[in-house]
């Protein structure tokens, strides 16, 4: 297991290598590696590190291998780890309807166990575009819902606050990799992402940059609703430039 994700608590560091160890344990040749995805892997986001999630990248998973590998790792599930497995396949014949989900993972994680499976996974442009606008469409009626349920209960906002930090995180990996798509460097911090992302396509950025600020400073917004107010309208907006830069290229051909 190497150094790469210095920012983590020890004692996340510690119980992804044992978990990483046990898996290995379990599955035997069949484990290709061992990567730590997702918000964890933001520097500014440690806090998340509380439920780091990690893939399990596998050749093969028989039900058989699947049931022990599930007893294996749930004294780690216990403590907060989030395993996912994919297998090769997965990997190698989704980079296409799975653009923006194996773009991120290529381009953030960190590999605790055996061999990096993402190394020769080639994202083409048109999926990625396409896998982005889908994200897009999606995350604002995913965030009004989930909103509208959260709030719906008197007193009890903890739903949607966490909709609100979920569809924060959604946005910055879109902003990351659009910035990719138009071929240009996106920054580390996830406000300084959106900033550049609306500097790219003329959108205003402010209100969510503001809002990334101060989850990053203070936690989540306390009102969900005050927090939608400043994400829908970029979300709309930067919807509407995609579509309309790929209209404008596919014209071009």
């Amino acid at each position: 297991m190497d150094d790469g994700a210095t920012w983590l608590p020890t004692h996340t560091g510690q119980l992804l290598g044992r978990a990483a160890a046990a898996a290995r344990e379990s599955l035997g040749s069949d484990l290709v590696g061992v990567v730590l995805v997702g918000a964890a892997m933001h520097p500014e986001r440690a806090s998340r590190a509380q439920r780091p999630e990690v893939l399990l990248v596998v050749e093969q998973l028989p039900l058989a291998s699947l049931r022990a590998l599930a007893r294996t790792l749930a004294p780690f599930v216990d403590k907060g780890l989030r395993p996912r497995v994919v297998t090769t396949l997965d990997i190698e014949r989704g980079a296409d309807v799975f653009a923006l989900e194996l773009a991120e993972w290529k381009a953030r994680h960190w590999l605790i166990e055996g061999e990096d499976p993402f190394g020769a996974v080639e994202i083409q442009p048109d999926d990625l575009r396409r896998t982005i606008e889908f994200k897009l469409r999606g995350l604002g009626r995913r965030l009004r819902n989930r909103v509208l349920v959260g709030t719906a209960p008197s007193g009890r906002d903890q739903g949607a606050r966490q909709a609100v930090v979920d569809a924060l995180d959604a946005l910055a990996v879109v902003a990351h990799h659009t910035l990719s798509w138009l071929g240009k460097d996106a920054p580390l911090l996830d406000a300084d992402v959106v900033g550049a992302l609306g500097a790219a396509l003329d959108v205003d950025a402010g209100p969510v940059e503001a809002l990334l600020e101060q989850m990053r400073a203070k936690g989540p917004s306390r009102d969900p609703v005050q927090a939608l107010d400043a994400i829908l309208p970029f979300v709309d907006a930067v919807t509407t430039a995609v579509d309309a830069l790929e209209s404008r290229t596919s014209g071009e051909r």
